[in-house]
């Protein structure tokens, strides 16, 4: 009697073991927001004893955390010498830049198959309205990716929306920069806007000129912009920083 009672009763779990987890995410995420945004300096190697001071906790979570940003690109490894931060490499970003461009044209083609559905012309009609709203985008449609998440999601592929968030992620700091100058975040906004218009109305010719226009335009400018980052990542850093950016 006693074993089937013990069989059937639901498993206790302590306090700990149910907040493990919630624990482990919570420091993935900030050693992630660390990385994407350079705090963890550009090719620098990280201390894992340093980084778990900093964050009050015992470097078990570090390191988990560190071999799934490995796992994502966002962190390289050397051999035997630990992890490191991802170099600001120009030709890296520009071929990610294409990479981003070249998905959503994929998007696009699974997502024309899909436009006869009022369910999907309603998403993208509901985005431009509230995009719109008082002459101004809301604050959600500022952020470089809200949609072209809607395009993912509509256009049915789930992997292409976690392609899509990878390569956002990667290009996170690029994005930071590159939107601070004046004009770049309201051009990329008639960018998004120009795009759903023209998916609206079905000119498949349009939406892939308005994404390679956009794509060649980012590129070009990349190196600007990347200098602009150095030089706040420098002025952050400190004098003695030896911060640099990899032409190839």
């Amino acid at each position: 009697m006693r074993n089937e009672f013990n069989q059937n009763r639901p498993v206790e779990r302590s306090p700990h073991s149910l907040n493990a987890q919630h624990y482990v995410e919570r420091v993935y995420c900030e050693i992630k927001a660390m990385a994407i945004s350079y705090e963890l300096r550009p090719d620098e190697q990280i201390n894992i004893h340093l980084l778990a001071q900093k964050l009050h906790v015992s470097v078990t979570p570090i390191r988990e955390a560190l071999n799934r940003l490995l796992n994502e690109d966002l962190l390289v490894r050397r051999n035997s010498r630990g992890f490191f931060n991802r170099a600001i490499d120009i030709a890296e970003m520009k071929e990610l830049l294409e990479l981003w461009g070249s998905l959503v044209i994929g998007t696009l083609f699974f997502l024309f198959e899909r436009m006869a559905e009022e369910p999907v012309r309603h998403a993208i009609v509901d985005w431009l309205e509230r995009t719109r709203s008082d002459g101004q985008p809301d604050a959600a449609a500022s952020t470089g990716g809200e949609l072209l998440d809607l395009l993912a999601s509509l256009c049915g592929n789930r992997e292409i929306g976690r392609q899509s968030r990878r390569i956002r992620e990667r290009l996170a700091f690029v994005r930071r920069i590159s939107f601070a100058a004046p004009g770049a975040r309201a051009a990329y906004q008639t960018f998004e806007r120009g795009l759903a218009e023209s998916i609206l109305k079905n000119d498949s010719d349009a939406c892939v000129r308005l994404v390679k226009e956009n794509t060649r335009a980012r590129s070009a400018a990349l190196n600007e912009v990347l200098k602009e980052g150095l030089a706040q990542l420098y002025i952050n850093a400190g004098h003695n920083s030896r911060l640099s950016i990899r032409t190839g």
